[in-house]
């Protein structure tokens, strides 16, 4: 008879504990006056490319960016505040030769951008007013020896920006700081470190513990991993919970403290009505300095809003398991007035002007799975799209947008992360005010289908 019970009694016990972590992780709410975190990516690319054909070509390329980001959030009872501010550049260098010319391409692209949103709580309803700013700004140097040698300038200037103006009812709340003291709880369980399980209330702490020393920014790395250790232990030590302080205690609470920095997490659901105004300027040079100096010039500008009603539900299933999901219906309405000039010598010699006038109705939606195998590794498949009906300069169509990825990081020390993406792009008639420079009158039905993969290296400090 015991040898029946034993299953019955192992299964009652791990299906109790991941209900337990699982109503920890639902349950828990991420207040903090004020939290703080910088980061920084590099990533670098090269390639050699030889074509064994009738022009029998060869060349390589060399590319590399750098980005920087500074995020703040402030969590009450009646206030969630986010702030991020985030700046990237890059660059690339290009030479192909062929038998009958070769080609030099060396390009600059700078990106800054800047979003802030706040909510205003009230019995589990909100008032959202939120606004973001991007710039994106390129230049190249192109060269051609073909027969008459060729210079190419291009410049062009992307600047965009938008307001968030909602009312909702719900709240999303971070809980990748409880995931970890769940994480740290189990692990010195297991190795003997506890005297007990720790209850609820005394886990709930121990997450607020994390977050609490996480916050904490100084420049000798080493006094910040020690200030965190310490509040840790002595918070540990002060529920009178402490077995022993062996090798595996401390190189345990180093594991998940500074190892499980783990991509945010929530729980939650929110229900929301935005107002979305947004305004965008593109202007582009291309000039030719070879004699007959020829350059061209592309100014366009556009305004849009958008009205979205939707949800969004952010589900720990366990915690190893995670699923997100949300839809809305939006409609836009937007225009734009594009103007092309084209100089020989500084002479205009060619112009033309042209409005666009877009409405449209639809659905956006997306649907992510998240793994956390352990402290170390996220691993993700996410779904997500649009589609609807536009009236685009008198045309009438149907519009579709669609993202299909997967995505894994890697924590290879305390603050270097490595990531790997792999996913599909598939697009067809979605014109809005973030492509007001590339819509061509001339081709309605365009549609594209992309294959990306990238890895890159993350470093926070």
């Amino acid at each position: 008879m015991k040898k029946y019970l034993l299953p019955v009694f192992l299964l009652f016990s791990f299906s109790k504990s991941f209900c337990q972590e699982k109503k920890l992780l639902t349950n828990y709410t991420f207040r903090i006056d004020r939290f703080k975190a910088l980061n920084f990516g590099v990533n670098a690319d090269g390639r050699k490319q030889n074509n064994y054909n009738v022009s029998n070509s060869y060349g390589n390329a060399l590319s590399g960016n750098f980005n920087a980001s500074l995020f703040t959030t402030k969590s009450t009872n009646n206030l969630l505040q986010t702030i991020s501010t985030w700046f990237a550049t890059s660059g690339a260098s290009a030479k192909s030769t062929s038998f009958s010319s070769t080609n030099k391409l060396k390009s600059l692209n700078i990106l800054p951008s800047f979003f802030i949103n706040n909510k205003w709580y009230a019995k589990n309803k909100f008032v959202e007013i939120g606004a973001s700013f991007s710039d994106a700004f390129s230049t190249s140097r192109a060269t051609d020896d073909r027969v008459i040698i060729q210079e190419r300038l291009y410049n062009s200037n992307f600047i965009g920006g938008q307001l968030v103006l909602g009312v909702g009812k719900g709240r999303l709340e971070n809980i990748t700081d409880m995931q970890n003291a769940i994480w740290l709880h189990n692990v010195l369980l297991k190795d003997g470190n506890l005297k007990r399980k720790l209850n609820e209330d005394e886990i709930i702490g121990l997450a607020r513990t994390i977050t609490t020393s996480n916050n904490r920014r100084v420049l000798d790395g080493r006094k910040r991993i020690q200030f965190i250790l310490k509040n840790i232990d002595s918070y540990l030590q002060s529920k009178e919970a402490i077995n022993k302080t062996d090798i595996n205690y401390f190189s345990n609470l180093n594991d998940i403290v500074f190892f499980a920095n783990n991509t945010a997490r929530q729980t939650g659901t929110e229900k929301y009505i935005r107002v979305i105004p947004a305004l965008a300027n593109y202007y582009s040079k291309e000039e030719n300095k070879i004699t007959p100096h020829t350059s061209a010039t592309q100014n366009d500008n556009g305004a849009e809003v958008v009205l979205k009603i939707g949800l969004q539900k952010y589900k720990p299933l366990s915690l190893m398991h995670q699923l997100d999901y949300g839809i809305a219906a939006k409609t836009n309405y937007g225009k734009s007035n594009n103007r092309f000039k084209r100089y020989t010598n500084s002479n205009v010699d060619y112009t033309i002007d042209y409005d666009d006038e877009w409405k449209k109705i639809g659905l956006d939606y997306f649907v992510q799975y998240s793994i956390f195998p352990n402290t170390r590794t996220v691993i993700d498949v996410d779904l997500k799209g649009e589609n609807g009906y536009q009236l685009l300069n008198g045309f009438n169509e149907l519009y579709h947008t669609a993202i299909l990825a997967a995505n894994a990081s890697y924590f290879i020390s305390y603050n270097t992360r490595l990531n790997i993406n792999l996913g599909t792009i598939y697009n067809k008639n979605n014109f809005d005010i973030r492509a007001v420079n590339r819509f061509n009158p001339s081709n309605i039905d365009e549609h594209n289908l992309a294959v990306f993969f990238n890895t890159s290296l993350h470093i926070a400090l």
